[in-house]
């Protein structure tokens, strides 16, 4: 089956190899060359594509009683994703995760690998300061809105 037959999904582009990751580095998935067999993978990093540099600080999501919180909270308002200094990101953080809507629908997209624990793409866990905790990322969420078929990745 050559690409053009492969269904397209949306990987994060760390899982693919990509050092966009906030320390610079990589987490590439031991899945990549499987998911390359079954889909047509476009590499997206939400945190680069909103404007944030690499390295940059690590940031979580916030809500407004200082607990953290999922992306859910921030698209409702109720929460703010912070780097470790304090900066408010959650403009870049909606910034990316909408561009990458629009090409989700823009190319039909209906399947996304993303990774774990992550403030963008998270799904079911997010790694905070303290500790694990339960909730979506802000481009998971997104997805998830729109019916599409997320699945987490693990490094």
């Amino acid at each position: 089956m050559n690409d053009m037959n492969k269904p397209k999904a949306i990987i994060s582009a760390c899982l693919a190899g990509e050092k966009c990751r906030y320390d610079g580095g990589t987490k590439t998935t031991v899945l990549l060359d499987e998911l390359r067999k079954s889909y047509d993978l476009v590499l997206v990093c939400p945190e680069l594509l909103g404007g944030l540099s690499v390295p940059r600080e690590k940031a979580c999501i916030l809500g407004k009683d200082g607990n953290h919180a999922g992306g859910m909270s921030v698209i409702q308002g109720t929460a703010r994703v912070l780097m470790e200094s304090g900066k408010d990101v959650t403009s870049d953080f909606i910034k990316g995760a909408k561009k990458i809507m629009e090409l989700v629908k823009n190319n039909q997209i209906k399947t996304a690998f993303l990774k774990s624990r992550s403030p963008s793409c998270g799904y079911g866990t997010l790694s905070t300061p303290n500790g694990l905790i339960t909730g979506n990322g802000i481009l998971t969420e997104m997805l998830l809105m729109e019916g599409m078929d997320v699945r987490e990745v693990h490094e």
